[in-house]
């Protein structure tokens, strides 16, 4: 969560903590609109829906239905066909200059400090801590801030509709992507 307090525009977070099974954030107090707010006045350009609803959308394009909250990593509590997604560019395991190669690319760097021979090798993942890198690998990918923070925040949204609790269920395997250049 200290990564986000570095990012102009977010609000800063003072403090977190659990208590009673459950996660808090102490953020700064900022006056002006919310997010839903904002979004509701200048709008987004990306489409956020089921995977299973935006396969059906996907034809023949070479764009591929994207996870946002990982299904290896969260099938547990989420249903594949259920969870939420954006369409991105390209193959994830082989389209080397793709946003979803790009995507992949950026999370398994994060997945990698919890693999064998990581910093964080065995420790649990919080959900905040892979939200931040969500955000992050779709920045990454090429998404601007607003869209990357409105894709997040759906997520978060699914994360806690379907009681995700304060870590992540599991680790995914790595994944096997062609070396990019």
């Amino acid at each position: 969560m200290a990564r986000f307090n570095k990012n102009e525009g977010i609000v800063k977070i003072l403090d977190f903590f659990e208590a009673n099974n459950t996660a808090y954030i102490v953020m700064e107090y900022l006056e002006g609109i919310t997010l839903k707010q904002y979004l509701g006045k200048y709008g987004v350009d990306i489409q956020v829906g089921s995977y299973k609803d935006l396969r059906k959308q996907k034809g023949k394009s070479n764009r591929q239905v994207h996870h946002l909250n990982q299904d290896a990593a969260f099938r547990s509590k989420i249903k594949k066909k259920d969870g939420l997604s954006i369409n991105l560019e390209g193959r994830s395991l082989r389209d080397t200059e793709s946003s979803h190669y790009k995507a992949h690319e950026s999370m398994e760097r994060f997945w990698n400090q919890y693999r064998k021979g990581g910093i964080k090798e065995g420790g649990k993942v919080r959900v905040s801590d892979y939200n931040v890198a969500l955000y992050q690998s779709l920045q990454y990918a090429g998404m601007s801030k607003m869209n990357a923070a409105y894709a997040t925040t759906r997520a978060i949204g699914q994360q806690k509709k379907n009681k995700v609790g304060v870590y992540v269920p599991r680790v995914p395997g790595k994944m096997r992507q062609k070396r990019s250049k």
